[in-house]
C-alpha cells in the first residue's frame, strides 16, 4: 500500500489482493444475513373477512360465548395448525376485528356477544320478500305437507333466512319429512 499528498489531497494505492483482504476483515465485523432455512415461517392466516362469517356463527344464538369458542370453531373450520391457532389466540385479531366493525360486543372479559348489525351481517333481511307470504309456511305441519319439489326448495331457502334457532330446527324437522315423502313417492 502506497499513500501520497497531492496538492493536500491524500491518494491511496491499494493492491488488488490487499483490498480483497481489506473488505474481508471490514465484512467479518458485519452482521451477516441468517440463512433462510434458520429463519421463522410468518405465519399465514385466512382474511378476517374469511373469518368473520364462522366466527358469527358461532355468536348466532345471542348468548354470551367465551373467546376459545371462536378459536376452536375458526381452527376446526379452516384446519389451522397449532401455530397459527396459537397465533390468532394471542393477537385476539378476529374479535377486533368484528368488534369495529360492531359486528360483536364484550359484556365482560373474556365473552364476547353478537349484535344485531351481527346478526344483519350474518342473516340478511330479504326485502323483496312480503311478510304475509312468509306466515303461512311458518304454522306447524305446513313445510312437512308440501309435496311439490319447487315448493320444498323455496320453503328451504326460506328457512335458512330464520333467526330463531328452535323455529329454524322445528321447519328443517318437517322439510326433511317432506323431501322423505316425495321422493318414497
Amino acid at each position: 500500500m502506497e499513500c501520497k499528498k497531492i496538492d493536500g489531497v491524500w491518494e491511496v494505492t491499494i493492491s488488488p489482493a490487499d483490498f480483497d483482504a481489506w473488505m474481508e476483515a471490514d465484512n467479518a465485523s458485519l452482521p451477516q444475513p441468517t440463512p433462510l432455512s434458520d429463519q421463522k415461517e410468518k405465519v399465514v392466516l385466512p382474511t378476517n373477512e374469511q373469518m368473520e362469517q364462522p366466527a358469527l356463527k358461532v355468536l348466532a344464538d345471542r348468548k354470551e360465548h367465551r373467546r376459545v369458542e371462536i378459536i376452536n370453531l375458526i381452527t376446526e373450520h379452516f384446519s389451522l395448525v397449532d401455530e397459527q391457532r396459537a397465533y390468532l389466540s394471542k393477537t385476539g385479531q378476529i374479535e377486533k376485528y368484528l368488534m369495529n366493525k360492531d359486528l360483536i360486543e364484550r359484556p365482560r372479559t373474556g365473552y364476547y356477544q353478537i349484535t344485531d348489525r351481527g346478526l344483519e351481517t350474518l342473516y340478511p333481511k330479504n326485502t323483496a320478500q312480503p311478510q304475509n307470504s312468509q306466515r303461512k309456511w311458518r304454522r306447524p305441519g305446513a313445510v312437512a305437507a308440501l309435496r311439490d319439489p319447487a315448493e320444498i326448495r323455496e320453503a328451504e331457502a326460506k328457512i335458512a333466512r330464520i333467526l330463531n334457532p328452535s323455529e329454524k330446527t322445528r321447519l328443517e324437522r318437517e322439510l326433511r319429512k317432506a323431501k322423505q315423502s316425495v321422493d318414497s313417492s
